[in-house]
């Protein structure tokens, strides 16, 4: 599954990194990826999903059980 690590980006850079992996993902017709965002104190995790929902590619997300990152499904192509 292709992944991604935000540990110590600012937003702004996570999105940009989020935005990435979601859209080569979806072109090489990947079903669904991960992105570590830690646990601290949810921040991240928090604009992460804010950004996630309504987005045009996602299909849906929900927290891994690790509590560090999110899986996040794609819509099919």
């Amino acid at each position: 599954m292709p992944e991604t690590d935000l540990h110590g980006l600012r937003w702004d850079e996570a999105r940009g990194a989020a935005e990435a992996l979601v859209q080569r993902a979806f072109v090489r017709g990947e079903r669904a990826v991960r992105v570590m965002h830690g646990k601290g104190e949810g921040r991240l995790r928090d604009a992460l999903h804010r950004w996630l929902d309504g987005h045009p590619l996602i299909a849906g997300f929900r927290d891994a059980p690790d509590g560090g990152s999110t899986l996040i499904a794609l819509h099919a192509r």
